[in-house]
């Protein structure tokens, strides 16, 4: 099988090139199959046109975080099912620029060896001048990985400007073949010329021999458009923008009904009101830097089924687990039970020969187990058995949180107060939380249309836009319903994270694809957003993948949970210890249901933080818990601007900055420029590293903040002129 991965920015021509290419390998290779993967937020529906045809393997995986389960288990899922079966020919996946060495690390692990990826980064001459100019961290990233580059001609261009390309490119990949073509001009099978004149399946030897005939650019001579009559053509694409489909990608069957709710229509537009502009909190709970230690927290939470005290005095360690990479459809639905019955049976037996004082367990739904809601309410009732057998058997006491997947963006567009998948989350909400869970989160995704875009680029007007203006505005929306469920069936209202948004900031600076200092920054701004839930009702403890956790613990005096070494499994980071300092459960994010030396995966994980957590009560108990959190935030702070922004007096000082601010938007700016100020004096003080290149990139930051209008109506008007309106719908979030 032969895989060839195509990433670039939106608008690069990723998806024509990926259509001309499969149906000519559907010709060429008979009745080989060809399989395409789409993991691109755009709107031309490459993986939906394939499916409608009937004759290719398409799957869409245009949602989730880089650094979380949600696109990693789409991906496991699919090529699991490759495996399964009679390998296809070929292998296309569409790659998002954010997505892409997560979907290529994820095909070098979990394919065949013959399958490894062939990399063509496709740009366009004016948007690649203007991604290097404005991120270039990042275009030497995508450069350095590609096997191709091919330059997407849509106007002529000066022989120079493809120099000065070709020169850029060279830099970050010697050697790597660029091609100058107009993608819509080329025929199908001078595309795969191409691509097999760049080494695509090419044995060693050959591959050596062809790159010392590469040239540094190649223009292509691409004949007028009549010249092509009578050649292999692209098939129509009228309608493909509606053609992408809401059901999920995994051939499931049609879903039951949605259930409608109490209180009447509950899907209807909530007008935007300016309420959302303004925060509740005008003061710290904790504004003694010395106050903020893990297991402590101003305002405790109490569960409903065994009475944990969360933030009481005590330290709990959070197991998050998984499924396997399984294909998840009716056929395998007691397969998948199973797996749950076997996680909470074995973990909270271990716990208990452990003899923890409390465990809380965490289930994050897959988005197929909340489109179909009667899923994650049999999950939700098998670990609440599961939970209650083993305190019959051990007097183990633990908690439930249940973190159902926002479904929202499987449309684009996405539709964020009406339809179909939000019908399908509000069902799923009502029936987890009246099944008996203890905490209730999620994973919100309202903002994320212009928010990853804004990553790309380092636009830091384009991050507070999508961070204080649309997120704010669907996390009021969605946590009004939210609150109101739980407080209905007796649920606690835990809070959402900033993962989509913070935490693929911080995966991409860790790929060395943007600036760790601007990743710090979002950080933190991300704390503008999440604290909307709270503002809404919820209660904590705060969700353990949302490291803005001590900012909001610090404001409003809310237990939370926290995730640095132990997360490993799911995702690498370079806050390991420091996440751990202020933390009242201690979690080790999202880990599969699968076989490890000493015991199935979660059992295992169950086993580690629980010894985290004895160590940290103990020294607690003996007075030396606040040695510990020193420890920890002095073993990470000074390596990395990331962990910097999370030393103690620099969460007061953030935490104080948004409190004191007199509106979200002003806040969203005061904060920035303050940690971007601060990353700056800690780097000349030595008390954090800041390279020289991030000196420009903070002091950009700074700029940047300066020039934005005081007056958040007229920032959003500025910037309703400068976001692309296509990829979202305004009036889903009141504007």
């Amino acid at each position: 099988m032969r895989t060839v991965l195509f990433t670039g920015l939106l608008g690069s021509g990723k998806s024509t090139a990926i259509l001309s290419l499969a149906y000519f390998l559907k010709e060429k290779d008979g009745a080989k199959p060809v399989a395409v993967v789409e993991a691109e937020a755009g709107e031309k529906a490459v993986a939906c046109e394939l499916a409608a045809d009937g004759s290719y393997r398409a799957d869409d995986l245009t949602r989730g975080c880089v650094g979380c389960t949600s696109l990693t288990a789409g991906l496991w899922s699919t090529f699991e099912e490759l495996r399964s079966g009679p390998l296809p020919a070929w292998l296309l996946i569409e790659s998002s620029t954010l997505g892409f060495q997560t979907i290529k690390d994820t095909v070098v692990h979990s394919l065949p060896n013959e399958a490894q990826p062939f990399t063509v980064l496709m740009i366009e001459a004016g948007g690649w001048a203007e991604l290097y100019e404005e991120a270039p961290l990042l275009a030497d990233g995508l450069a350095a990985s590609a096997d191709l580059v091919l330059v997407n001609i849509f106007t002529p261009l000066d022989p120079e400007v493809l120099s000065g390309i070709a020169e850029g490119i060279s830099r970050a990949n010697p050697g790597c073949p660029i091609k100058a073509a107009p993608v819509l001009d080329l025929t199908p099978g001078d595309l795969y010329r191409i691509l097999l004149e760049a080494g695509l399946g090419t044995e060693a030897g050959q591959a050596a021999e062809t790159a010392a005939r590469r040239t540094a650019v190649e223009r292509a001579s691409v004949p007028p458009l009549t010249a092509w009559r009578g050649q292999p053509r692209l098939p129509a694409r009228a309608g493909v923008a509606q053609a992408r489909c809401p059901i999920p990608p995994l051939d499931l069957p049609p879903c039951p009904p949605a259930r409608r709710f109490p209180g009447g229509p509950a899907f209807s537009h909530t007008p935007c009101t300016s309420e959302v502009a303004f925060m509740l909190y005008k003061s710290l709970a904790i504004s003694n830097p010395d106050d903020l230690i893990f297991g402590t927290a101003p305002k405790p939470v109490t569960t409903r089924n065994y009475g944990l005290v969360i933030g009481g005095g005590t330290l709990y360690p959070e197991l998050n687990f998984t499924v396997p990479a399984m294909k998840l459809e009716q056929s395998t639905v007691k397969e998948m039970y199973g797996h749950y019955e076997q996680i909470v049976r074995e973990a909270l037996k271990r716990a208990g020969e452990l003899e923890s004082p409390g465990v809380v367990l965490e289930c994050e739904t897959l988005p197929q187990q909340t489109e179909f809601p009667e899923w994650s309410e049999t999950i939700c009732k098998i670990l609440l058995e599961g939970m209650a057998k083993e305190n019959a058997r051990s007097g183990l006491k633990s908690a439930l949180r249940f973190t159902p997947n926002d479904n929202r963006d499987m449309i684009r567009p996405p539709l964020m107060r009406s339809g179909y998948q939000l019908e399908r989350m509000l069902d799923t909400f009502e029936r987890v939380t009246k099944a008996g869970c203890d905490l209730f989160s999620i994973e919100s995704i309202g903002g994320k249309e212009t928010h990853d875009e804004s990553l790309i680029k380092c636009d830091i007007a384009e991050v507070i836009f999508a961070l204080a203006v649309l997120c704010a505005r669907d996390m009021k929306f969605l946590w009004d319903k939210i609150v109101d469920i739980c407080n209905r069936n007796g649920t606690t209202p835990a809070g959402d994270s900033c993962c989509g948004f913070a935490n693929t900031a911080m995966v991409l600076a860790e790929q060395k694809l943007i600036p760790n200092s601007f990743s710090a920054v979002v950080r933190v701004l991300g704390t503008v957003r999440a604290i909307v839930a709270i503002e809404c009702g919820a209660k904590g403890p705060g969700k353990d993948c949302a490291y803005e956790n001590p900012f909001l613990k610090c404001i409003t005096g809310n237990p939370s949970s926290g995730e640095g070494k132990t997360a490993a499994c799911a995702h690498l980071s370079p806050v390991g210890n420091i996440a751990s300092a202020y933390t009242d459960l201690w979690s080790n994010e999202s880990v599969q249901n699968i076989m490890l030396l000493g015991a199935m995966a979660p059992t295992s994980y169950m086993e580690s933080l629980i010894y985290d957590c004895r160590l940290y009560n103990g020294l607690k108990q003996y007075g030396h818990g606040k040695i510990l959190r020193d420890a920890m935030v002095r073993s990470d702070a000074p390596l990395d601007s990331r962990a910097y922004v999370f030393a103690p007096e620099n969460v007061v000082l953030f935490s104080k900055t948004i409190v004191e601010s007199a509106n979200r938007y002003e806040a969203a700016k005061n904060v920035s420029k303050c940690v971007a100020q601060t990353i700056l004096e800690g780097g000349k003080k030595g008390e954090t590293r800041v390279s020289k290149p991030e000196t420009k990139y903070i002091q950009k930051i700074i700029s940047t903040v300066d020039a934005l209008p005081k007056d958040e109506g007229e920032f959003i008007d500025k910037m309703l002129k400068k976001i692309d309106k296509s990829k979202l719908k305004l009036e889903e979030y009141g504007l």
